[in-house]
């Protein structure tokens, strides 16, 4: 189940049917929705930022980025798709020199799953990323030192053997 159907199965009930269909779905179901509550999180807040900004430079120009493909965030494809970070099951592919998150291999592009230390090594970059976005202050201050902090996925990815 994807939060999208989550939401369509929730959105015809009243109260008393979604209070018994959650706690039904958690007591028969508990790591899908527990998996499904984290990845929403992840691949949600990385959809927000996996993509240059026509007008936007990377905040850190010394290091490795993907302004020239559009893309803040590595990944393989024309737009972002969900990865299974609640299970540590993340896939990386390859096109030429340049490597990526790759949720669906329809080229039948060189490919790998991350290790647990190199999944470990993301999550802990996106999880920086989102103590950075949930500062107050400026919005323009809070979006570059979240932006600051996701452009560190770009070359740690590019380290990554395929």
């Amino acid at each position: 189940m994807d939060i999208v159907s989550l939401y369509w199965t929730c959105h015809s009930k009243n109260f008393d049917q979604l209070t018994t269909y959650l706690k039904d779905t958690q007591t028969k179901n508990s790591k899908n929705l527990i998996d499904l509550i984290i990845n929403t999180h992840y691949n949600t807040f990385l959809n927000l930022y996996s993509d240059f900004k026509d007008d936007i430079e990377p905040v850190n120009s010394t290091i490795p980025n993907g302004k020239g493909l559009g893309k803040r965030i590595p990944y393989l494809g024309w737009y972002w798709r969900n990865l299974d970070f609640a299970n540590k099951d993340i896939t990386i592919g390859k096109i030429g020199s340049f490597i990526g998150f790759m949720a669906t291999n329809k080229w039948d592009h060189p490919e790998r799953k991350l290790t647990l230390d190199e999944s470990n090594q993301i999550i802990k970059i996106i999880d920086e990323a989102f103590i950075e976005s949930q500062q107050g202050g400026n919005l323009n201050e809070i979006y570059r030192s979240t932006v600051a902090v996701l452009e560190n996925i770009w070359p740690l990815v590019q380290t990554f053997e395929v």
